[in-house]
């Protein structure tokens, strides 16, 4: 997994973390990777390997020996459409949490690992909320099709989770637009408890604040038989992907990106994305939630 920012590697004044542009030098067994600079994306913590994300997209484990910060991880990395992942980290008062910024051609969203602590917290929240009777159904502000799950309100979110959503806001903000001033708060947060046969339809949000805003999901627990089945396009049970325009029938031989992107099945990631996006997340068949 990531090395914590507070466990970064120094060298000399420079760190060696998520995020840092470095150099490769001295591997005799792959001496064309010698003399290529790569960006630092996590560390294994068994192998003591490094990461790296090649100019070529592909990712290398490399020893630490063979590393040189050429330059420290930005705390605000600019999202431009000749990027492909840009690293970044959050300095937060829960602790520091590396994110990564994945552009689309119209515009872009932050991915991020959210703290196991905080998945506990809120999963324990959902459970609570689940068996309270009391709570209120949100299903009838949603389009979603859950006929065995619900959707509830949530009236108190988790602070270190609310601090979470706005920053990676306001990083997606800065990201595409620069510096701008403007106020960010959380409009509405709702839970799914998505069963077998529930899905949800392609839609967008909006917020009663502004024109303006972002949207945002996050999977805290997923059925163990997610990501078994997969078909012909590449879709899963249960995957949520964003639909960010129509595909014509040259997609491919037009050499054109397909408009969907099929976020990976994974527990404890949270994405934050313009409300506009229209997205959607497939039904899945057996057990669990």
């Amino acid at each position: 997994g990531a090395l914590p920012m507070s466990q970064a590697l120094s060298s000399g004044e420079e760190k060696l973390c998520p995020g840092a542009l470095v150099e490769i030098s001295g591997i005799e067994a792959a001496d064309d990777l010698n003399g290529q600079h790569a960006v630092v994306t996590s560390r294994n913590a068994q192998s003591g390997c490094w990461k790296l994300r090649m100019r070529t997209g592909e990712l290398q484990d490399v020893q630490e020996k063979h590393l040189r910060v050429v330059e420290e991880m930005k705390e605000s990395p600019d999202l431009t459409t000749f990027g492909t992942e840009v690293c970044g980290t959050f300095r937060r008062s829960f602790g520091d949490v590396e994110y990564s910024l994945w552009p689309l051609v119209f515009s872009g969203f932050v991915r991020l690992r959210c703290p196991d602590e905080l998945l506990a917290k809120l999963n324990l929240q959902c459970d609570k909320l689940m068996a309270d009777r009391n709570t209120p159904n949100h299903g009838l502000f949603l389009q979603g099709e859950m006929k065995e799950g619900k959707q509830l309100t949530i009236q108190s979110p988790n602070p270190e989770f609310v601090e979470l959503l706005l920053s990676s806001a306001e990083r997606l903000a800065s990201a595409l637009l620069g510096e701008e001033t403007a106020e960010y708060a959380i409009d509405t947060v709702w839970t799914v408890h998505q069963l077998a046969g529930d899905y949800n339809p392609v839609h967008f949000h909006n917020n009663a604040r502004s024109t303006f805003g972002f949207s945002s999901f996050l999977h805290l627990q997923l059925p163990s038989q997610l990501g078994a089945r997969t078909s012909g396009d590449g879709a899963e049970d249960g995957m949520t992907s964003f639909f960010w325009k129509t595909d014509s029938a040259s997609v491919g031989f037009g050499l054109e990106c397909p408009g969907v992107h099929k976020c990976p099945i994974e527990e404890g990631y949270l994405y934050v994305f313009p409300q506009w996006v229209q997205h959607f997340v497939w039904p899945y068949k057996g057990k669990g939630e």
